[in-house]
């Protein structure tokens, strides 16, 4: 299956395709079309923007449409203190060109200071993401057919930026299934993966032993994987592991049901 996603974002093409490794081979929108211009993010919800932004790239596109499916993602940090904020604003809450670290720095300074002398855990959020689905059809159709995913990550805000790695020791002979040991940079995180901090509920923990193995495919225990990430943020997690839990990759594992083994008719994305 061959997919376009319609970003300039490296970062996040980088993560999607991680994801989708063996199911499908996915393209970024300027890799296909040069001169593709991103539409502005008018949409006062997530789900808006990730349409807007498939339905741009299907208006731009030629008869690649019957030979690819267009992919489009809008995902958020929605934080309670601060009313659900950033939010569709996420990418530019600093500003219309802002980085991500002048993001996490704004929204932390934006955060009540009563609530940074508290832990952590008192600074609730999500991590929120909206995949739009276009399948592949005739050039000549008028509109597209398309659904549309979402995925969530419930967890806390940290009062300041952590990346530092997990030690070996702590990882010990964890890896990843089917992959090499990666190393720990800063391309394996991004937006506000630094000051995230999931929450470590049953679900998750068993989503992510799933995805991992100790030596000769023995079982990893989910206790052993609670009290190794407890009070970590992504940007701390090992390489590849978030994208075993993250919301991208709820939304994306609905997404796979529809493509060529499932591509039989609608399934319903499930909401947060």
């Amino acid at each position: 299956m061959k997919l376009i996603l319609a970003s300039h974002n490296g970062a996040k093409l980088r993560e999607i395709r991680a994801i989708l490794a063996g199911a499908a081979v996915v393209s970024s929108s300027s890799e296909v079309y040069p001169g593709y211009a991103s539409p502005e993010e008018t949409s006062t919800s997530l789900a808006g923007n990730s349409l807007l932004k498939a339905k741009a790239l299907w208006n731009q596109s030629g008869p690649e449409r019957a030979a690819y499916g267009i992919l489009a993602d809008d995902s958020g940090l929605e934080v309670a203190a601060l009313g659900g904020e950033p939010g569709v604003r996420s990418a530019r809450y600093a500003g219309e060109q802002s980085t991500d670290a002048e993001n996490m720095a704004h929204l932390l300074q934006q955060l009540p200071q009563r609530q940074l002398d508290v832990p952590a855990e008192g600074i609730s959020a999500r991590m929120h993401c909206v995949l739009t689905y276009i399948r592949p059809q005739p050039h000549q159709s008028s509109s597209p057919s398309y659904v549309q995913f979402s995925g969530c990550v419930d967890g806390w805000i940290s009062d300041q930026p952590y990346v530092k790695a997990i030690s070996q020791a702590e990882l010990g002979h964890i890896q990843l299934k089917g992959y090499v040991v990666l190393e720990h940079s800063s391309q394996h995180y991004f937006g506000y993966d630094p000051i995230f901090i999931p929450h470590l509920s049953p679900s998750l923990l068993g989503r992510l032993a799933d995805g991992l193995c100790m030596p000769a495919g023995a079982a990893v225990d989910p206790a052993q994987l609670r009290s190794m990430l407890r009070g970590k943020t992504y940007g701390q997690w090992p390489p590849g592991w978030k994208n075993l839990t993250s919301h991208r990759c709820q939304a994306i594992h609905k997404l796979k049901a529809m493509l060529p083994a499932g591509e039989g008719g609608p399934v319903a994305g499930q909401g947060c």
